[in-house]
């Protein structure tokens, strides 16, 4: 049976969690006060109201964090290690798709919704990523450490702890 994970692991996963938090609440806020952007930016020329793809992509990137902290809360299966590499593959896939449709959002806005909209769309997306990326940088990497200490934790009596103490048992050294 399954133990529950460590503080080393729990912490950052959940510290991780709550900065994106800080991040998608930062978007959402710019979403809401665009017109305010739009004066901070030098745009007060632009009466668009927008929805910057950026939005959507970094609210999906935090349910998929919830979704990673949730497995590590709730797996009681034996492979941590596989879970581990299960979770960086779907977060690297993520961040390759993420901008692709970020940059088809913003060229189906050009074609179809015009000059205007296509100028507020950029210029709210350019504030979100200025205003977001120190967010979601720490968090990214709060969310590896704590990947990464999943992925060499152990599932019976040898915990994370154990391995950090620099404790080793017999049937651990090969």
């Amino acid at each position: 049976m399954g133990q529950e994970i460590t503080k080393e692991i729990k912490a950052p996963m959940t510290a991780g969690v709550i900065v994106h938090g800080i991040a998608v609440a930062a978007d959402l806020l710019s979403v809401i006060f665009q017109n305010d952007v739009y004066k901070t930016m030098q745009g007060s020329f632009l009466n668009e109201t927008v929805f910057p793809f950026t939005v959507v992509s970094h609210i999906i990137i935090m349910v998929m964090f919830i979704v990673f902290l949730m497995t590590m809360l709730l797996y009681k299966g034996t492979s941590r290690k596989l879970a581990g590499i299960v979770m960086v593959v779907i977060y690297c896939i993520t961040g390759v798709v993420m901008p692709l449709v970020d940059i088809f959002a913003t060229i189906l806005t050009g074609r179809f919704a015009g000059a205007g909209q296509l100028a507020a769309y950029n210029t709210l997306k350019t504030f979100i990523g200025m205003v977001s990326s120190p967010f979601i940088v720490v968090s990214t990497v709060l969310v590896f450490i704590a990947i990464g200490r999943y992925g060499i934790s152990k599932q019976d009596n040898n915990t994370f702890s154990d391995i950090k103490e620099g404790q080793h048992h017999d049937k651990d050294i090969h």
